[in-house]
């Protein structure tokens, strides 16, 4: 509740020279807005004013002038901090340029490598393999098996929602540390599917990107916001979407890859949201630097995968 300001010489002014009781003393002058909260208050406390609205002020009895100003300051002294104010919004970003080439590039490389084959040798050390990697510990495939595609199916949803909820999590990083928060996130979320599941399996897909792509941008929303609620149905609107396109069961839909994926990428979209890094990392040179060190783990994943 905003109030005038406080009148910090009255009170020594009303000590020094008493009046006479009954006699109206002017207490504050402010806005309409500011007189008629503080005359609540006065009137919550049972103090009797007045007010002048032809002057815009607060008149109080003489007699009252003491207990007024007392409890004026003691209210301001409680609510001196609130509201509390809405942490500072992260710095946008205009363009999110190599986010439609990117999602054409997994379009060309799955033409290239083709739905999912036994055979096919791109699946054979590229997929995730629960097995490979935990007993010869081939980890790289938490990062080669994000840029195959079971089918053209889930390459189309991946490609469709991917694309959009992406570029919305670039507009609010940057296209730079968007894209290694989100690598970093999917990877995490297949090393947790890898790890925290008892049978063996395998799979691959961008989905679980895109899933960490969803919970990313919902841990950077801004809680407090009155569009809080609308921001954070937004992208995961977009999960749910994507799970109807993929499917949400069969041998091709790894449920655990898109659930560890949100998660992982709400917890460190909440991190970077609370922390300094969206403020470090502004610099555009420092967002190509975060995308060139994002290109360089998919390059080397797939350079280890074919040792």
């Amino acid at each position: 509740m905003r109030l005038p300001p406080f009148p910090q010489h009255m009170r020594s002014q009303g000590m020094a020279q008493p009046l006479p009781e009954g006699t109206l003393v002017k207490i504050a002058r402010g806005s309409r807005e500011e007189l008629e909260n503080l005359s609540l208050l006065f009137a919550s406390l049972a103090i009797s004013h007045a007010m002048d609205r032809s002057s815009g002020s607060l008149l109080v009895a003489a007699e009252n002038l003491e207990r007024a100003l007392y409890q004026w300051r003691l209210y301001a002294e409680e609510n001196a901090n609130w509201p509390v104010p809405d942490p500072e919004p992260l710095p946008s970003h205009a363009t999110t340029p190599p986010t439609l080439l990117l999602m054409a590039f997994l379009a060309l490389f799955y033409a290239h490598t083709g739905p999912w084959q036994a055979t096919s040798p791109w699946f054979k050390f590229g997929a995730v393999n629960s097995q490979a990697m935990v007993a010869q510990h081939e980890w790289w495939r938490l990062i080669t098996a994000l840029t195959l595609h079971a089918d053209f199916g889930h390459l189309i949803g991946n490609i469709l929602v991917g694309g959009i909820v992406i570029h919305l999590l670039c507009k609010l990083t940057g296209y730079g540390v968007g894209w290694f928060l989100l690598l970093g996130s999917a990877a995490l979320g297949n090393w947790c599917n890898v790890i925290l599941r008892v049978s063996q399996h395998q799979s691959v897909g961008f989905s679980t990107a895109v899933f960490a792509a969803i919970g990313l941008l919902s841990g950077l929303q801004e809680q407090r916001s009155r569009w809080a609620l609308f921001k954070l149905l937004v992208p995961i609107g977009a999960g749910i979407g994507l799970l109807a396109m993929l499917g949400t069961g069969g041998e091709r839909t790894d449920l655990g890859a898109h659930l560890f994926g949100f998660v992982c990428g709400l917890v460190i979209g909440l991190l970077y949201r609370f922390s300094r890094l969206a403020r470090l990392l502004h610099a555009p040179s420092l967002q190509h630097l975060a995308f060139l060190l994002a290109s360089m783990v998919v390059v080397g994943a797939w350079f280890l995968a074919w040792q």
